[in-house]
């Protein structure tokens, strides 16, 4: 009997989440660079083939992640106030998945983009532009509240942005064992 083309959909939507679960762990422990599709294959209980039947590459997975950046993003505006939500983004991108339960993607393109391994254009996600925009909302709605210092939010996110990209690559570089866990109640305090 064939296969109905709904659970022939559902089975290609579960291997596909199963692929990018697989490699963002990945991604997350070893490192981009370090990451081969045999490791995701493995990681995922699938063959190598089967990997390349829905990813062309290991940067065509990277790519895929806008959907998951967007979920983060929804969640973290979806915080009562804008200091609840500035912290839930940093706890996202620099906490360790052991403290949050959550591979961050966005920490994953941090490090890929800082290291060399990828240029912007290649991420199809705003790196040079994302605390003028993303943080800086969070900034406006938390200035609006009363919660956050005065001063143009661009600015502001711009700071806040480029401070994570450092603590972020730095972490990387150094290895997570060497280098301690920010604390987010002081980087929050670059805006109130």
């Amino acid at each position: 009997m064939a296969m109905s083309l709904e659970k022939r959909e559902k089975i290609s939507q579960e291997r596909r989440s199963a692929i990018l679960d697989a490699a963002i762990s990945l991604f997350d422990d070893k490192g981009y660079v370090n990451t081969t599709i045999s490791d995701i294959a493995r990681q995922a209980d699938m063959s190598n083939g089967l990997i390349y039947h829905y990813f062309s590459s290991k940067e065509d997975i990277l790519r895929s992640y806008g959907q998951s950046i967007k979920e983060c993003e929804e969640h973290v505006m979806s915080q009562p106030t804008g200091t609840d939500s500035l912290r839930e983004f940093c706890r996202r991108v620099l906490l360790d998945y052991e403290v949050t339960q959550y591979h961050s993607p966005i920490r994953i393109l941090i490090t890929c983009y800082g290291q060399g391994e990828v240029k912007e254009d290649d991420l199809g996600f705003p790196f040079n532009d994302y605390g003028k925009t993303f943080l800086a909302a969070i900034i406006k709605k938390g200035q609006d509240a009363g919660e956050f210092r005065r001063g143009d939010p661009a600015i502001l996110g711009d700071i806040l942005w480029h401070t994570i990209i450092g603590y972020t690559i730095h972490r990387m570089n150094y290895g997570k064992d060497k280098i301690s866990i920010p604390d987010i109640e002081l980087l929050l305090d670059t805006v109130r």
